[in-house]
């Protein structure tokens, strides 16, 4: 007989109704539910730590209906992102608006001139977008621009183990 153990405790009760997240927490593996309504686009970002512990073929969603979903990795979430950055000149006086090209060679394209060049990640300023930490992004595009759902996944690497003491005494009273 398999032992299923659900993970509820009252902190969790709380944190699952200010996040809206639902952990049930099996002898090998970990169903994490979340809930999830806005417009647009849905990105989920992992970092790679999680996404190495996600079982395959494991994320689904249940709500609104979905035309595509992609995972990429993160940085190509800075794909076309307007930077700023400081030509390496003795005086950094001159500014660069510039747009990223390829965010993993960080080849760029200077807004003004419309030529392309490779810079360093260090030398850019992000004006609009905070830059990930590599890890996956998990897109989910919609048929309308308002989606309402639970995103569903399996991990691995969390587990709980029960360990119960019984005290027996016998009180003839």
């Amino acid at each position: 007989m398999k032992m299923i153990f659900i993970f509820c405790l009252a902190s969790i009760s709380l944190i699952q109704s200010l996040l809206a997240v639902e952990l049930s927490i099996y002898n090998s593996f970990t169903q994490i539910r979340q809930f999830h309504n806005g417009s647009g686009d849905l990105k989920y970002e992992f970092a790679n730590g999680e996404y190495e512990n996600l079982l395959d073929g494991s994320i689904s969603w249940d709500g609104t209906p979905f035309v595509q979903q992609d995972v990429s990795n993160s940085t190509q979430s800075l794909k076309n992102v307007k930077v700023t950055l400081k030509r390496s000149t003795v005086c950094e006086c001159e500014t660069i608006e510039a747009k990223i090209i390829d965010p993993n060679s960080m080849l760029l394209q200077n807004l003004k001139t419309g030529s392309y060049f490779y810079t360093d990640k260090q030398s850019i300023e992000y004006t609009s977008t905070r830059p990930d930490q590599q890890g996956k992004t998990l897109t989910f595009q919609f048929q309308n621009k308002q989606f309402s759902g639970t995103l569903s996944y399996l991990v691995t690497g969390i587990t709980w183990k029960p360990d119960y003491e019984l005290f027996y005494t016998n009180n003839k009273g």
